[in-house]
């Protein structure tokens, strides 16, 4: 990933890179949103995740964010997908003048997840139940709001001969 700062950059990285994606570049708070999909496809539950820190690529302290627009921004998103059931993950910025602003939409659990379901919205029983026929009383607030998750790498060492 590169930052592109003029127009004479972006003509040497299209000659330089074969079908080079450029975006936007968007600066603000990154969120990725868990979104659960119901076989009918109504969205159940989204929890926006505030990514305070990443460490190559994943989320290594993080929030829940009860924040409507957001919600809402991911729910329509969402459920403009043709077919979507399970979970969704959904990235977002909300730029610094208040507009959100989506960028990526994952058909999976994102590695946040954990996250999510410690805040009580625990997906993978909640698809179990839907897909055993019972109804599942979700609803967007159901998760507690302001929960963090910190995460952190530790080393072990040990003897060849003990592994």
């Amino acid at each position: 990933m590169t930052k592109i700062r003029n127009a004479e950059e972006l003509k040497f990285f299209i000659r330089y890179v074969p079908d080079a994606i450029v975006q936007e570049f968007i600066t603000g708070e990154e969120y990725k949103m868990d979104i659960l999909v119901d076989p009918s496809g109504r969205v159940r539950s989204v929890v926006p995740r505030l990514r305070l820190e990443t460490k190559a690529g994943e989320i290594s302290k993080g929030v829940t964010v009860k924040n409507i627009d957001i919600i809402n921004a991911g729910k329509k998103v969402v459920e403009a997908l043709p077919g979507a059931v399970g979970c969704i993950t959904v990235q977002c910025f909300l730029t610094t003048g208040g507009e959100i602003k989506l960028i990526e939409i994952n058909p999976r659990f994102g590695g946040g997840i954990p996250l999510s379901i410690k805040a009580g919205a625990n997906f993978p029983r909640w698809i179990i139940e839907m897909y055993r026929g019972r109804d599942i009383e979700t609803i967007t607030d159901s998760w507690v709001d302001g929960l963090v998750m910190l995460r952190y790498d530790d080393e072990i060492f040990t003897m060849k001969e003990m592994i």
